[in-house]
């Protein structure tokens, strides 16, 4: 037998040696041996340099495939045999039961250790490792010696974990042991045969055990490792590792017709070979010219990385005439680039594979069986019950999706809610009005939904609620899945899908859908009479679950392939990308340690004992992995590295990088997408990826009055194609995009607001922005509601709780002189025979405790409120006249005429109206509640922001001057607030006084000191208690922040008639169709608009669309601004 080593540095050809080698003659019974991730890609270059007919004589095979055919063809299938996670699933077995006799894995969640645990078994495996190695080993150590605690426990649940196995499994890794068994009684197998064995970088000990079996009864013998001359070098030091061994055996077998071949005349482009023989030498001489082959790309962040790796692609094929085959993309990090190849790849038009296994957590199949247990551990959580609705395998169409999902969020139904019917109860009120008539209709169709939801979860549920064994459960949640269509709706999913011509997701699903059962099988198979709760149960499933990879085979002959280095390694490559060339991928540092520290694995090794790599061996093999890089490529070699990654954390280039610079100094590196460029030809790829840019660079263009030819050219060959001449349409239109909507039709404003009726906070809204109040007022947008006690649900309650109580008050008591007592007690008395009561225990505040510790609290603000309105109306001759008096009814219409002939009408609600009258005059305060601080503001006054309560004053004046034909005179407009205010404890403080304090009114008010005091009776004898202000004995007022709200009579009616012709101009511009997107901004730095929140939807920039900056003014300033207007 004559066994021959083909040598070479990596990319030098061995594998194409191997194919002449086997051209020469015409001998039959010839096998090739790869690593089985390699095995298409062989077959591939098999079919290209022989043609199909060469599969007569040669066949492609790897160790999985042959272990396979011989236990077919020996032993059947009798056996079961275990997968990677049914080992899994059996080191938990064997950790759940025998927690007691370990001594260092003795801890609750085994889930951390399963794997390395399993890892290390199949070392032990792979390298024959014995209990009687360990027995020695342990014989040495001390109990007490960590090293000792987890040899014992390996030892312990290796014995186990293999009974297990010879019991009822065949182990993927027992069944080299059977065939080399088979082969080695069956002398005809193999004999006469040709063998030869590319691509393996390490071997196992029962793959060492098959080559001396073979050894003696093939006719040759090829081996191909990656080894240069100089073999001393540590970075082939695995390899060179190997091939002791072999030649071990062979002397053993007493073989001798041993040869070696070296393959360095490779036709490799000069460049890319000066590369490989300087990179390792530290004394390197450096290239003198400028390479042509060799390219570095320094781009801004992974997406114009992978945007320049497609430019670049398309040209050296359409330039270098290479087809998509010959060239191969290496990227070590590739989960955080594969959504941007398959984006940039399909719109540069490249066909491409990702050679990669991936998980299926984002599976909706998975999805949907992560959320059932999430329901059961979580007692019906929001989150874990949408998620399985919308996980499309539920007979719902979205509409019912939708509807139950917005009637959950505003009726705060989760937990124990969703187990029972939905009552009319069951729709929380967010006001004190009752619930519509028609909303029983709605509620039973919602239940139908519910019960469509929840049914079958509760019957699987009740039937799994106690302990019982995994056999039990496994047999009712896969008839939960069978009775409710589950299983079908996956299938028919997938037969969608490929009838969409989405061959991957359905080959994706298909493959998840047969993983997820055999995993059921597998756990039944280890746990089947094991007693535990469902949630342990589904513990294990979700973790085995998350075990599972699926990959995908290339579905086409010429495509770019795209993998980790490994992946690639065995390619015949003329062009190789490497993208991500930072310094954390190139070397990757391995720093974690496996549950057997280097310094265990280096004792072991000292006893005899090899086990896998130290992170010293992980290291240097990186340096391997380098050089072998830069070897794969026979004429071109591309590499490129982000300097931010998507955060724009700053990144720094791998050390590779810095040594191909340093050997050739005259390389130009390329700065892509840093520097804005000129358009040119190079830029014109594919027609999808070319049409992107171009519409870029016109606009760049554009907004800098350039002109290019080439673009010009291309705006043509786009304009006159059939399929992107609306494209550019479109972008022609755009090119002026000012970012404003047109006005609309006056003809449809009429027909909108026909009969329609306007309110002063619709006006507000339209100043504050036009497009906002097109939005809330015109389209009529309504907001989600979701279940909480918002700001605005807590002002319109106090609102109602003030108006109210106030009147009632006022029947049973002399409201002025209460006590605190009698308000307390009166307070007390409403809330539980009006809020807190059985007639509205579906209101906001009776639905939780969180919500009932807010009304309490709501209580005692109205409580100290009322009491301190009481002390306003026993030191003022004002009484209140009116709660809540609305502006728009018959006794009290506001008409304010826009445009001749065109009137329009006015409605809303005062918080309350005090009169006083004296000497014969009728005197008028306007006071609004406000759940928060609130002061007038002239520069919010002055842009219509803040003219509510004065438009107010104005229309009362106008009633009763046109209806009730009586003449009233305006003291003042008031906020109060409804608060409870936060007072610092100080030394002898009177609380009372500075509670007081804070329950003045804020606001603008007459500088007749005659009227002051019929607000304030007591406005002499010290600072009031009811105004925000200070007079002395002489009634002058003390200059205070408060100053600049004092009003003399021509000012009072300049500002009330000031904001009556603001609201007209904006009624015209309303009505004239004007809704641009025109905000108000808080201030000139603010970085967006903050006014609603549509931004999503009107798009608003401050550097295309114009904006007002909020007004600074005092009074003054104010005045001044509308005598100029007028």
């Amino acid at each position: 037998m004559k066994f021959k080593f083909i040598h070479s540095k990596k990319g030098y050809g061995k594998t194409k040696y191997i194919f002449e080698d086997i051209s020469k003659s015409f001998e039959n019974n010839i096998i090739i041996f790869v690593p089985s991730h390699n095995t298409f890609m062989i077959e591939n270059r098999l079919i290209d340099y022989f043609g199909e007919e060469i599969f007569s004589r040669v066949e492609v095979m790897d160790f999985k495939k042959l272990t396979s055919r011989l236990l077919n063809v020996y032993k059947g299938f009798k056996t079961k045999r275990i997968s990677d996670i049914g080992k899994n699933l059996l080191i938990n077995y064997i950790l759940r039961n025998n927690n007691k006799n370990l001594k260092y894995f003795n801890v609750n969640n085994r889930f951390d250790f399963s794997d390395d645990i399993l890892s290390m078994l199949i070392d032990f495996k792979n390298f024959n490792f014995k209990d009687s190695m360990i027995n020695e080993v342990l014989h040495e150590l001390e109990e007490n010696n960590e090293l000792y605690k987890k040899l014992h426990d390996f030892k312990f649940i290796n014995n186990i974990y293999e009974k297990y196995l010879n019991e009822k499994y065949l182990d993927p890794l027992d069944e080299m042991i059977i065939v080399n068994s088979i082969i080695k009684n069956d002398k005809n197998i193999f004999s006469g045969y040709k063998f030869y064995i590319d691509g393996f970088e390490i071997l196992t000990y029962y793959q060492y055990e098959f080559l001396k079996i073979i050894i003696e009864r093939t006719r040759e013998i090829n081996l191909s490792l990656t080894l240069d001359k100089n073999q001393d070098s540590l970075i082939y030091s695995h390899i060179k590792t190997i091939k002791d061994k072999i030649l071990k055996i062979l002397f053993d077998k007493k073989c001798y017709d041993i040869e070696e071949i070296f393959l360095e005349n490779v036709n490799k482009d000069k460049e890319l070979k000066y590369l490989d023989e300087n990179y390792l030498d530290y004394k390197c001489l450096t290239y003198k010219d400028e390479p042509k082959n060799i390219f570095i790309n320094k781009c801004l962040n992974n997406f114009y990385e992978v945007e320049e790796l497609c430019k670049n692609i398309r040209r050296v094929v359409r330039q270098r005439g290479y087809r998509y085959k010959d060239i191969g993309v290496l990227c070590r990090d590739i989960d955080s680039y594969e959504n941007f190849i398959r984006v940039s790849f399909d719109e540069f038009n490249i066909p491409y594979f990702i050679d990669k296994k991936n998980d299926i957590k984002s599976n909706i199949f998975v999805i949907f069986l992560t959320s059932i247990f999430e329901i059961f551990n979580y007692n019906f959580s929001y989150v874990s019950l949408f998620k399985y609705i919308k996980s499309g395998l539920i007979n719902l169409t979205f509409d019912e999706i939708f509807l139950i999902e917005n009637f959950a969020l505003e009726n705060g139904i989760t937990g124990y809610k969703w187990k029972e019917e939905f009552k009319k109860n069951t729709k929380i009120k967010y006001s004190m009005k009752k619930l519509e008539n028609d909303f029983d209709e709605e509620l039973d169709y919602i239940n139908s939904i519910r019960d469509r939801i929840v049914s079958p979860l509760l019957k699987l549920f009740n039937k799994v609620k106690d302990k019982n064994n995994v056999n039990y459960f496994i047999i009712e949640f896969y008839n939960f899945l069978e009775n409710n269509s589950i299983v079908q709706n996956l299938y028919d999913m997938c037969k969608k899908f490929n009838e969409e011509k989405n061959f991957i997701y359905a080959d994706e699903l298909n493959q998840t859908i047969n993983d997820i059962f055999n995993v059921f099988d597998e756990i039944n198979n280890v746990f089947k009479d094991e007693v535990m709760s469902f949630s342990e149960f589904g513990e294990i499933l979700m973790d085995s679950i998350s075990k599972i990879e699926i990959s995908h085979v290339p579905m086409r002959v010429d495509e770019v392939m795209i993998g980790d280095v490994s992946r690639l390694m065995i390619g015949d490559y003329k062009a190789l990308f490497v993208i991500g060339c930072i310094s954390s991928n190139f070397p990757k540092s391995y720093k974690k340690e496996d549950l057997l520290s280097d310094m265990d694995k280096k004792y072991l090794r000292n006893k005899g004992i090899e086990l896998s790599g130290t992170n010293v061996d992980k290291n240097l093999s990186e340096r391997y992995l380098m050089y072998s890089i830069i070897n794969i490529s026979r004429e071109f070699l591309y590499l490129s590295y982000p300097i931010s990654d998507m955060n724009s954390m700053s990144l720094s280039p791998s050390i590779m990088i810095s040594k191909i610079k340093y050997i050739f100094p005259h390389l130009i590196e390329k700065n892509s997408n840093i520097i804005s460029k000129e358009f040119s030809l190079e830029d014109i790829s594919s027609k999808k990826a070319t049409l992107n840019n171009l519409v870029v660079k016109l606009r760049e263009d554009f907004n800098n009055n350039k002109s290019n030819e080439v673009l010009i050219s291309l705006y043509n060959f786009y304009k006159n194609h059939d399929k992107y001449s609306k494209n550019m349409d479109v972008f022609f239109d755009n090119l002026n995009f000012m970012n404003s909507c047109e006005k609309l039709n006056t003809k449809l404003i009429d027909h909108l607001y026909y009969n329609s009726k306007f309110s002063i906070s619709s006006i507000e809204t339209y100043a504050k922005c036009s497009f906002k109040y097109f939005i809330d007022y015109i389209i009529r947008v309504k907001r989600r509601k979701i279940y909480s006690f918002d700001p605005l649900d807590c002002g319109n309650f106090m609102h109602f709780l003030m108006e109210n109580i106030c009147k009632d008050i006022n029947k049973l008591y002399d409201f002025k002189n209460a006590s605190r007592e009698e308000i307390k007690k009166f307070v007390d008395s409403y809330f539980e025979k009006n809020i807190f009561c059985d007639e509205n225990e579906n209101y906001i505040l009776n639905t939780s405790f969180k919500f009932k510790v807010f009304g309490v609290k709501i209580k005692k603000i109205i409580n100290d409120s009322i009491f301190f309105t009481a002390r306003h109306l026993l030191n003022s001759e004002f009484f209140h006249k009116f709660y809540e008096f609305e502006i728009g009814n018959k006794k009290s219409k506001i008409q304010i005429e826009v445009f001749e002939g065109k009137k329009v009408e006015f409605v809303g609600k005062i918080d309350r109206v005090d009169f006083c009258t004296h000497n014969g005059e009728t005197f008028v305060n306007i006071v609004d509640y406000k759940s928060s601080v609130r002061s007038f503001d002239y520069g919010k006054i002055y842009q219509n922001l803040n003219i509510q309560t004065i438009a107010y004053m104005k229309y009362i004046l106008e009633i009763y001057k046109n209806i009730y034909e009586e003449s009233i005179i305006p003291c003042g407009i008031f906020y109060f607030t409804l608060h409870s205010p936060n007072i610092k404890n100080k030394y002898n403080l009177d609380l009372h006084s500075e509670i007081q304090k804070n329950y003045k009114y804020e606001g603008i008010f007459t500088n007749d000191i005659n009227k002051l005091m019929l607000i304030d009776k007591n406005l002499f004898d010290n600072t009031s208690n009811i105004l925000p202000l200070k007079v002395n004995k002489n009634g002058e007022f003390y200059k205070n922040a408060s100053s600049d709200r004092i009003l003399n009579d021509d000012e009072f009616s300049d500002l009330l008639e000031f904001v009556n012709n603001s609201i007209k101009a904006k009624l015209k511009k309303i009505f004239s169709g004007d809704f641009y997107v025109y905000p108000i901004l808080e201030t000139y730095s603010s970085k967006k608009c903050t006014n609603c929140d549509y931004l999503g939807v009107c798009k608003f920039s401050k550097n295309i669309n114009s904006f007002e900056v909020l007004s600074d003014l005092d009074k003054i300033g104010f005045f001044d601004l509308i005598k100029r207007r007028t």
